[in-house]
């Protein structure tokens, strides 16, 4: 195990990384099974503890994005067992953060979760950091002035996706989908002429709501795709796509 990357699996979960770091621990975690293996573990303990609200949207599109709030979890440590297996490097921090979309017209909200452990991040300062951090990130990708959307649903699946060419960012918002099998992750990936290149795992609360934001698109991206691989993602796509959708034009 790469110890370094094994510092980020928390932070990885809060989606408090930045976007070089996303996706050279995606890289490690893939190949890292302990890495995964926590990472899982963050998210299901997130799952039972965590709450999550809604905050009702406005009338415009921008608008319902940018009214969202935040609600911390607190989650629990992990157990001297785990921390045994891992060779005495104990499970500090529990994260998790996810979506809601009310339909495929416009975006109900994004709601942000975390709770913390000690360590790098144990305080409330640093947690309203790392909200404030992505909801300016969300704020920017709305506000651009070349922002596009575009929606789609399909078997009771209901997606946005919201892109800006000058920023070279997509966000993807999604709800109605079952959670991912065990030791299973939802994946992204980006679609074109060059196959198909990862976008990133989408976070997921246990409502099936999903949500990812992607950087560098690809240059002649036709179109985005989620498939089910197993925890900590896949270099290429192993099954079919759920879902595909083209890029908001």
């Amino acid at each position: 195990m790469n110890t370094d990357m094994a510092t980020l699996t928390g932070a990885y979960v809060l989606d408090a990384l930045s976007e070089t770091e996303r996706v050279a621990f995606e890289r490690h975690m893939a190949s890292c099974s302990d890495c995964a293996e926590e990472v899982r573990q963050f998210r299901e303990t997130a799952a039972y503890l965590g709450r999550t609200t809604a905050v009702e949207p406005p009338e415009e599109f921008k608008q319902r994005v940018l009214s969202e709030v935040s609600h911390t979890r607190q989650e629990s440590p992990a157990t001297a067992e785990r921390a045994r297996r891992r060779g005495g490097r104990g499970v500090n921090r529990r994260a998790s953060w996810g979506t809601r979309l009310a339909t495929a017209a416009a975006i109900v909200g994004v709601v942000l979760a975390a709770g913390f452990g000690a360590l790098a991040w144990n305080t409330q300062q640093e947690l309203q950091q790392a909200r404030a951090d992505r909801d300016a990130a969300v704020e920017r990708l709305v506000r651009a002035p070349d922002a596009k959307v575009a929606t789609t649903s399909t078997g009771g699946m209901e997606a946005v996706t919201v892109m800006s060419e000058r920023m070279d960012k997509v966000m993807f918002l999604g709800s109605g989908m079952e959670p991912a099998p065990p030791e299973r992750v939802y994946q992204l990936w980006f679609l074109g002429d060059y196959g198909a290149e990862s976008a990133g795992l989408l976070r997921q609360e246990p409502s099936g709501n999903m949500s990812a934001m992607t950087a560098e698109i690809p240059p002649n991206t036709r179109a985005i795709g989620i498939t089910v691989e197993p925890a900590g993602g896949s270099e290429q796509p192993s099954t079919d796509p759920l879902l595909e959708m083209s890029m908001p034009t």
